[in-house]
């Protein structure tokens, strides 16, 4: 079969292997050409000067079309048609001068009449598109979202999906809708409603943020602010020495025409008590629920912000919730997860626990209902006590049924500030976060995270990017479709669970089962059990000392 079909290859090439496969029907054109050539004389026969009028409207026409989609496999094939059909337009031109004959005037007149007037109206018609196209541009964004990408691009990120799932409002982040640079401050001017400032440590200090502020002041948008903690408002001598507070006094603004006492002038009006400020830094909201708030403030919403809590949620979210990057991917993750659970686990829901932190006394047995739990590690994850636990616990639970058939993953996501531990944190950081009792276990689980291929999501990209590494996550999850279990089987086999792991913590409390210490760690076998001290002891004592979960 396949020497048949190279056989049909070799003996049509003519036909496959001249063109792009993109322009694979141009043999025809070509046939197509011929023809019509041939039968312009023999429609007009009596008028020679009307034929070559003609014949030159249709050369020029095939040769624009050949210069605009390239057919020809080799460029150096596409430069050669483009100069055979000038020349011979001009032969076409020159032969009747050099035969001398004389033409019927009054046909020519007509037309070119017809062509000085389409001149005119093509001209005419492409200032009033220009027009039009200025005064109304599209698309249209409803919420323009100026941030530091290194610091809020998870936020702003997060917000925009919030707002795109719940409305029909369209906003703006430069990963998703910007393609040239020059076109940016063009499109804050006249392609945007409301002018939102996502205010961190060094929003201010970005050359293209501070841009972006000039050019809404400039024509006069409806502008709101988001302060979050990070933010200190700039100084009287910082905004009248901007080149300085920017740090380059040769700014790149100065080609698009904004000086540094513009930009000073701007970002002094932009901290006037006048412009509407939504203080994420004051918000009383708990998890990604803060996100929530904020998109409902910038957009005027007076609804409760958050969900309702999932009865028995399929998939477990966790990450550090004093990391706010962190807490934005965690739910941006829950609303691609909710949308396609339906795929991998034939309906259920995601939980992303710090949005209901008093669910974390409760995590074995979330964990013993769970089909998956998903790790976001972030700069700030290996220093906080309580996620790391959180980590120790899952992996420990997970490992314990790795071999059933009602495994639950545990699916490490990072995030581009998370650097990856090496041996000095094991020994000089882990010690000083984790108490003694709790530091062989804690340290085995993590190097036993860490041997599995993490999940990069870089939030400062695109949406297409983010949604194949979402797609990455969703592989590596089990299907749960036509298996799932009644309520009686699912309780069950979460007292079951609970049981087994508060009989590992007695054994271990009452000293019957022991801890592997110093090279041992890496050698011991998978499974491992829970420690007295887990995440609800943990919890326990934090509360006495007057820590809230």
């Amino acid at each position: 079969a396949f020497e048949a079909r190279r056989n049909v290859l070799l003996k049509y090439r003519f036909l496959f292997f001249r063109f792009h496969p993109h322009a694979y029907f141009y043999g025809l054109v070509l046939i197509f050409r011929s023809l019509v050539f041939c039968l312009v004389p023999i429609v007009i026969r009596d008028d020679p000067g009307m034929q070559v009028f003609l014949l030159g409207i249709l050369v020029v026409a095939f040769g624009e079309y050949q210069s605009y989609i390239k057919p020809w496999r080799a460029e150096i094939c596409n430069i050669i048609d483009a100069f055979l059909s000038l020349l011979l337009v001009s032969l076409l031109f020159c032969a009747p001068l050099a035969a001398g004959f004389t033409a019927n005037q009054a046909p020519l007149k007509v037309l070119g009449m017809i062509a000085i007037f389409g001149m005119i109206g093509t001209g005419l018609a492409i200032f009033l598109v220009a027009i039009i196209k200025f005064c109304r541009r599209t698309p249209w964004y409803h919420l323009f979202l100026c941030h530091h990408k290194e610091q809020a691009a998870g936020q702003v990120r997060y917000i925009k999906s919030i707002v795109s799932t719940t409305t029909t409002l369209n906003v703006f982040i430069d990963s998703d809708n910007l393609l040239n640079l020059d076109k940016l401050f063009d499109t804050v001017k006249t392609q945007v409603g409301l002018f939102c400032v996502y205010l961190t440590a060094q929003t201010l200090m970005r050359t293209w943020c501070c841009g972006e502020v000039v050019s809404a002041f400039v024509a006069k948008l409806r502008m709101k602010t988001v302060r979050t903690a990070s933010f200190v408002p700039p100084t009287h001598d910082q905004i009248a020495n901007m080149d300085f507070y920017i740090g380059q006094q040769d700014s790149t603004l100065s080609q698009y025409g904004i000086t540094m006492a513009a930009v000073g002038e701007a970002v002094k009006m932009l901290m006037d008590p006048a412009v509407p400020v939504v203080r994420l830094d004051h918000c009383t909201e708990v998890g990604c629920n803060r996100f929530v708030w904020v998109a409902r403030s910038l957009l005027d919403f007076k609804s409760r912000a958050g969900n309702s809590k999932p009865s028995h949620p399929q998939l477990l979210i966790c990450t550090c919730p004093a990391d706010e990057e962190a807490l934005a991917a965690a739910g941006y993750l829950t609303l691609k997860m909710i949308g396609g659970m339906s795929g991998v686990f034939g309906g259920g829901d995601a939980l992303c626990l710090p949005d209901y932190p008093e669910e974390y006394v409760n995590f074995t047995e979330l964990m013993a209902e769970a089909r998956g739990v998903l790790i976001i590690f972030s700069n700030a994850t290996l220093k906080n006590r309580k996620e790391l636990m959180i980590i120790a616990d899952a992996i420990s639970l997970s490992n314990s049924r790795a071999d059933t058939t009602d495994a639950c993953p545990v699916i490490p996501v990072h995030l581009n500030s998370f650097g990856f531990p090496n041996e000095s944190y094991f020994k000089e950081v882990l010690p000083a976060v984790i108490p003694q009792e709790d530091f062989r276990y804690v340290s085995r689980m993590l190097k036993t995270c860490f041997k599995r291929i993490s999940v990069h999501l870089p939030l400062s990209a695109s949406e297409e990017v983010l949604s194949a590494q979402v797609t990455a996550i969703f592989h590596r999850l089990p299907s749960m479709v036509g298996a799932t279990s009644s309520g009686h089987e699912q309780s069950g086999k979460s007292q079951s669970m609970v049981g087994k792991a508060n009989s590992h913590k007695k054994s271990v409390h009452d000293g019957t089962t022991s801890c592997s210490t110093g090279e041992d760690l890496e050698a011991q076998d998978s499974s491992f059990v829970i420690p007295p001290s887990s995440i609800d002891t943990m919890l326990q004592q934090e509360n006495a000392v007057g820590m809230s979960v």
